[in-house]
């Protein structure tokens, strides 16, 4: 997946030497790491294509121009999508919020859509960084529920602006009920390489946190441990 970060023709340039890896190759490459299905790789494949096609408009008509086939943001959206849905990725959660800027021009086909979306990737920006107490919720990385309602290409009133962003927050929630114990045992999440099983793990995560927050969407998760301990009672019952 790494090897993605020479799609950038500038990178090939200043880290390689003349012949070691064309821009094709490491493509290939970034689209095997992204078939892994890891929400990183997939990520890395999306940014690759991002950069590709700013190499593509300042190039004469060649191997770059070429890649770029009538499906080409269509797959680079696909990849940023699923390493945000499946992974809750920062980057790529990031880059579904910005969704629309000038390589996203296409997607989604509304002014109103486009916010609704923003907004729900921005509220999910919130609730990943309380549960793995992340400082990024205390940046502007996040549309807070004030600049979404005020912004004026929103073509709805505040209330239902609102209203529909919180009403898509809530229905990805409770489609992706697994996805905070996949966050769990992913071991890059840690700051520590520790066993799942390793209580002290559990420090590194705010379940109390999380939970506080997704109350508001009748939604309670329970940490890992205290799962499997009461799955153990109720198997010796």
């Amino acid at each position: 997946a790494a090897m993605g970060w020479f799609c950038y023709q500038h990178h090939i340039d200043f880290y390689l030497e003349p012949g070691q890896l064309t821009a094709t190759e490491a493509l290939e490459w970034a689209r095997r790491g992204a078939a892994s299905g890891d929400p990183r790789a997939m990520y890395l494949l999306a940014e690759c294509m991002r950069l590709m096609t700013f190499d593509a408009r300042r190039t004469e008509p060649g191997e770059l121009t070429g890649l770029l086939n009538p499906f080409w943001y269509d797959e680079m959206y696909y990849w940023m999508w699923r390493a945000a849905e499946e992974g809750l990725l920062v980057e790529a959660l990031w880059g579904m919020r910005d969704i629309g800027g000038d390589v996203w021009y296409e997607f989604p086909p509304s002014r109103a859509e486009r916010y609704i979306e923003a907004y729900k990737h921005s509220r999910l920006l919130q609730l990943r960084a309380t549960f793995l107490r992340g400082a990024e919720r205390y940046g502007q990385e996040y549309v807070d529920k004030q600049s979404y309602m005020d912004d004026s290409v929103v073509d709805l009133n505040e209330h239902s602006s609102l209203a529909a962003g919180e009403a898509r927050v809530t229905e990805w929630l409770k489609s992706h009920p697994d996805v905070w114990e996949r966050l769990y045992h992913r071991p890059s999440m840690s700051a520590q390489a520790m066993c799942p099983d390793d209580p002290r793990r559990r420090e590194h995560f705010d379940f109390v946190g999380l939970n506080r927050e997704l109350s508001a969407y009748g939604l309670n998760v329970v940490p890992p441990l205290e799962a499997l301990a009461q799955r153990s009672r109720e198997n010796t019952e």
